[in-house]
């Protein structure tokens, strides 16, 4: 038996339907709060959120993955309301999202790497924060090319604490920097999460892939056996990262000709309100099916290899024992 642990309670996974693997109902750096100038209106904000998650549900989608770690704008009974108000199955996280996004309070020798392993099988099995509401993934991530000192303990932290407890681990890369330094920082994960700490490379998903526009770094995330992400889908203005969906078609069609489709996740990386101010996006995550699955039909994609990405590759990276 197992069970996908969302923020109003455990499912099943086979009761899972479309899910969307990266986004953010709230995102905000480290210190937004203390800036008096960032004014947060929570009922304003609710309601723009609810309305979008409603959009999203209305367009097909079953669940969402918040991956708003610590310190990086995680409301929990923010996400709780919103799940109830919009009826939208909500994942939350634990972990950091990357040295960047760890206050000092969790910086060595206050916290150590057995330090982080313990909060993050905590809020996986009692709760996150003072609540009772559980996480369940682990989100970690990198900012630079090589992981620093600290990022590799946080690395080894969260490979821990999945080993515990059978949570997934989903990861970042510096998607702003050029393709070769996402490279080596997936790399670089892999290498910590799977051949030096043990960790199934079924329990980990490599944040970030479309990003580095290098469809031989796809193959080979896959080959490692870890889950490839297309997490920037419908992103394509504006940030550095950002460019026309029509590119991911034929590194899509490369990961299934190699046979791959049961190691790709979809998600667009929206964020619905940004707490430091600024950073508009100028798309919605329901346009990764109200546009980007047309495209993949198009293309030749069947029904059947955009169930197994959207719905069973999430169902068997979110599943944790019961």
């Amino acid at each position: 038996m197992s069970k996908i642990q969302t923020v109003t309670g455990n499912v099943a996974p086979e009761s899972i339907d479309i899910s969307f693997m990266h986004e953010h109902l709230l995102f905000g750096m480290p210190g937004w709060d203390l800036d008096p100038a960032m004014a947060f209106d929570r009922q304003v904000v609710m309601d723009g959120v609810v309305q979008e998650l409603r959009a999203l549900k209305k367009a097909g989608a079953d669940l969402l993955v918040d991956l708003s770690p610590i310190a990086s704008g995680r409301d929990v009974n923010f996400m709780v309301e919103a799940a109830t108000a919009s009826d939208m199955r909500i994942v939350a996280c634990t972990g950091f999202w990357s040295e960047r996004g760890m206050p000092p309070h969790f910086h060595p020798p206050l916290k150590g790497v057995d330090d982080l392993e313990e909060i993050f099988v905590r809020e996986l099995t009692k709760g996150m924060g003072t609540t009772d509401v559980l996480a369940g993934i682990i989100k970690i991530g990198t900012k630079g090319e090589h992981m620093t000192p600290m990022e590799e303990g946080l690395f080894r932290a969260a490979a821990r604490a999945s080993k515990r407890t059978g949570a997934c681990i989903t990861t970042h890369i510096s998607s702003h920097l050029p393709s070769p330094v996402g490279v080596i920082s997936g790399r670089e994960q892999l290498k910590v999460l799977i051949e030096e700490e043990g960790v199934e490379p079924s329990r980990v998903i490599i944040g970030h892939c479309d990003a580095t526009r290098l469809p031989d770094y796809h193959l080979e995330v896959a080959k490692a056996g870890a889950f490839v992400a297309f997490d920037h889908i419908s992103d394509e203005v504006g940030a550095p990262y950002a460019f026309a969906n029509e590119m991911r078609i034929p590194w899509i069609l490369n990961l299934l000709e190699h046979g791959y489709e049961r190691q790709m996740i979809f998600a667009t990386d929206r964020i619905m309100h940004f707490l430091s101010g600024g950073g508009a996006q100028e798309f919605t995550a329901d346009q990764l099916i109200t546009d980007f699955m047309p495209m993949l039909r198009k293309a030749g994609v069947g029904d059947d290899t955009i169930k197994t990405i959207m719905v069973e590759n999430p169902r068997r990276a979110l599943a944790m024992p019961d």
